[in-house]
């Protein structure tokens, strides 16, 4: 039989992009990691707390019409495309995130704006820092990138080839790390950064992209990582750490800055009050949850304690003492919900 050179390059051709294909699609399996999703379960629903009015879904709330959210996710201004959540420690930021992305209102929300805008398709990824977090990952920047991408490329998977290719043909993919969740690959922040601003410049012009992204606080850089593994004690180490700590926050809020430059996405962050976010992100639309949760604690309080003092007979308080007693909780809480669940079950349990 006579040797046939085309079909033979064909078969090779053919056998290259087979291979350079799989390569492409094992990058994109390994952004994931065991704990990707762990943090996000581990948050609790707040009782007496539903924050639908923040996307106008709870007609008896007085700001219900008013929502900062909700005028935000609607708006078509490039300028304004980044939103930032503050709270105390025990605000239920977390449980607001989870609530707000996890509600059936929330992508109808979008519509408005992906009308404003021309599009047709709406990409979402977000994720959770965990700084108790057992894993690197569950608060370095790596994981939340290799989050981020995974959940993006999941929506747009014809984008992977143009996320990845640089890395397989340059043979980058082909390090080992003890961080992949598999043998063989290795992720560089230099390397998913480009990744992440790849699939922004290329994703296209019909497709919005909303990101979140919770506790910008419990974000650890990789030298406030390593302070953080050899501290013994030391009062000199704990300010090296907490210097470094800092140095990370300003990095990951100019790394959302630089993701806000690109048209029709929407970036929604969450963070305890900390001068470095408030500056950097001070002229874009905010709300600081601890001053507006001051009517849902009051409701919560109130009723499990009127249903307490009903059932059990807490107290046998009148309506003027069960009304005094949640003044002074609420006056107390300064918007930490948290703080007020504990109080009212030591006051029920008394």
């Amino acid at each position: 039989m006579p040797f046939d050179s085309a079909s033979s390059v064909a078969h090779v051709t053919v056998g290259n992009r087979m291979k350079f294909d799989n390569e492409i699609e094992e990058c994109y399996q390994d952004l994931q990691f065991a704990q990707i999703y762990m943090r996000k379960e581990l948050v609790k629903s707040a009782a007496g707390i539903t924050f639908q009015w923040l996307l106008g879904q709870d007609e008896t709330h007085p700001m219900n019409h008013q929502s900062p959210f909700l005028s935000w996710i609607c708006s078509h201004l490039e300028e304004s495309n980044v939103f930032l959540l503050s709270g105390k420690a025990g605000s239920v930021k977390s449980t607001l995130i989870k609530v707000l992305h996890d509600h059936p209102a929330f992508e109808g929300s979008l519509d408005h704006w992906m009308k404003s805008k021309g599009l047709s398709q709406l990409a979402v990824a977000g994720f959770y820092f965990y700084e108790r977090g057992e894993s690197v990952l569950q608060k370095s920047r790596e994981g939340l990138l290799r989050a981020l991408l995974y959940a993006l490329l999941s929506q747009a998977p014809a984008l992977k080839h143009v996320v990845f290719e640089r890395m397989v043909t340059s043979g980058i993919s082909q390090l080992t790390s003890v961080q992949s969740s598999r043998p063989g690959y290795y992720w560089k922040w230099a390397d998913l950064q480009n990744a992440l601003l790849s699939f922004m410049q290329h994703k296209p012009d019909n497709l919005g992209v909303y990101l979140f992204a919770d506790g910008l606080d419990e974000y650890l850089s990789s030298e406030a990582l390593e302070q953080g593994t050899t501290y013994d004690g030391d009062d000199n180490e704990m300010d090296q750490f907490n210097s470094a700590k800092s140095k990370g926050h300003r990095e990951i809020a100019d790394f959302f800055l630089k993701l806000s430059h690109y048209s029709n996405t929407k970036i929604c962050l969450s963070s305890r009050p900390l001068p470095i976010f408030d500056n950097r992100l001070s002229r874009f639309p905010y709300l600081k949850l601890d001053e507006l949760t001051k009517r849902d604690i009051c409701l919560y309080a109130s009723q499990t304690l009127q249903e307490a003092n009903t059932s059990n007979g807490f107290g046998r308080l009148t309506a003027e003492e069960l009304g005094y007693i949640v003044g002074l909780i609420v006056k107390a809480a300064s918007g930490v919900f948290l703080w007020v669940e504990v109080v009212v079950e030591q006051l029920i349990d008394r």
